[in-house]
């Protein structure tokens, strides 16, 4: 197949131009929006058709598991000195999990472990600014901050939507 170049898109000349050039986008979005619509439909019946095919098995994978574990405890010595056991189709055996059981309130430990040095035990967002809370504050505040404030006009376009009750309306 042959490379085209394209085109250099065409340079508007008036505002009935530019205006039915908004149209168009206009139609283009409804068009995408309606076959997002229908795209999320579909994935909606796949997944409750999904999960309904799946329930059977998972509950039957589920069954197995606590057969699985219960034989296993009843056979622990056959296992010897090892933690596990290989079969034909897996591996049946027992892993070392620790758990952490907080004994006082989760304040009282984070407070505990950042007095003994160990803030790095303690899980804590990244620290961000606030931007449109910031952007409320009075300007003289904003100087020792380190703050400046910058307006400029900014182009957009929006497409006129007209709205099921408008048209009643008219």
């Amino acid at each position: 197949m042959a490379r085209r170049k394209v085109a250099d898109p065409v340079e508007l000349h008036s505002w009935a131009e530019a205006d039915a050039l908004l149209g168009e986008i206009a139609e283009k979005q409804r068009e995408v929006a309606r076959i997002e619509l229908e795209m999320n439909s579909r994935i909606a019946v796949l997944k409750d058709n999904a999960k309904a095919a799946m329930k059977v098995y998972q509950t039957e994978i589920a069954a197995g598991e606590k057969q699985l574990a219960l034989f296993a405890q009843a056979h622990r010595e056959d296992f010897g000195k090892t933690k596990s056991r290989v079969l034909t189709h897996g591996t049946l055996g027992w892993r070392q999990s620790t758990i952490v059981k907080l004994k006082k309130s989760i304040a009282d430990t984070v407070a505990a472990l950042r007095a003994l040095g160990h803030p790095e035990c303690v899980r804590q967002a990244a620290p961000q600014v606030d931007k449109q809370a910031v952007r409320q504050l009075p300007a003289e505040e904003l100087v020792p901050l380190g703050v400046e404030l910058q307006s400029s006009d900014v182009f957009y376009w929006e497409s006129a939507e007209v709205k099921v009750a408008e048209v009643a309306e008219a």
